[in-house]
């Protein structure tokens, strides 16, 4: 059994539910009730809660990156230190698609707006008011898909590769990194896109037939999805023949006047 530190009961709730969505059944997870960060070795009193010592402590960290872990990975060798950036409930909002569902029009406001989980302010406060109903965190928790939240979260996908490793599975698979085209290239084509006016304005039509608006285009393009990625190549390879057009005119007027 993988026995597994966090430091809320909100924690133990999220984590054994994305857990159960990377196939990752036989766990324990003990609350700490207080921070468990390496800096604090607030996790050494886990072991006078529990005759079981952890091999794998979650911590909310609210900034840096997993990198952060490696000193103190490196100094309890027993134990694999595992951040959540910044907090176990941003990785709720890892998967946008799966918050939409759950939430519906209640989100609406959100649309084309939802930034990476690793860079929400306040994730705490997010999921206060848009995730109150237990109905509502239940639908979510259970239709998470794992491989596009790993995918967006850097910490997820740390921890849930850690968890399978030390449960003797494979590790998963995840999407192509949202990065693929380079966090330049996401912010201004989602600066060009909010400047459509309405913003609900057919966009794009994809190579299979789907239309979307230019605030549906905005999420898919934060998101990093296939979509995403295919507006993304088309904008810039029509962008491309057009200035390379209007530079050949302007070479071929220049060339009549001599």
């Amino acid at each position: 059994m993988l026995t597994i530190a966090v430091e809320g009961k909100t924690d133990q709730k999220i984590i054994a539910a994305l857990l159960a969505n990377a196939g990752v059944h036989d766990t324990s997870i003990i609350v700490a009730n207080g921070s468990i960060a390496p800096s604090t070795r607030g996790w050494q009193r886990i072991e006078k809660m529990s005759s079981t010592r952890p091999l794998i402590v979650v911590y909310d960290q609210d900034s840096g990156s997993v990198g952060d872990a490696v000193s103190a990975n490196q100094e309890v060798t027993d134990i694999v230190f595992c951040p959540a950036i910044p907090t176990v409930d941003a990785w709720l909002f890892a998967d946008s698609a799966a918050f939409f569902n759950a939430v519906g029009s209640k989100a609406d406001a959100f649309l084309g707006r939802m930034p990476l989980p690793e860079q929400l302010p306040y994730p705490k406060f997010l999921k206060s008011t848009m995730l109150r109903d237990q109905r509502t965190l239940e639908q979510l928790l259970t239709s998470i898909n794992i491989s596009i939240a790993g995918s967006r979260s850097p910490s997820l996908k740390h921890f849930i590769n850690a968890a399978r490793r030390h449960s003797n599975l494979d590790p998963l698979s995840f999407e192509q990194p949202i990065d693929a085209y380079g966090q330049l290239n996401r912010e201004v084509l989602r600066n060009l896109i909010s400047e459509v006016y309405p913003s609900e304005k057919t966009l794009f039509r994809s190579a299979s037939g789907n239309i979307i608006t230019a605030e549906q285009m905005m999420q898919e393009i934060t998101d990093g999805t296939e979509l995403g990625r295919e507006y993304s190549s088309d904008i810039l390879r029509v962008a491309r023949d057009l200035l390379a057009r209007q530079a050949q005119k302007k070479l071929n007027e220049t060339d009549r006047k001599q």
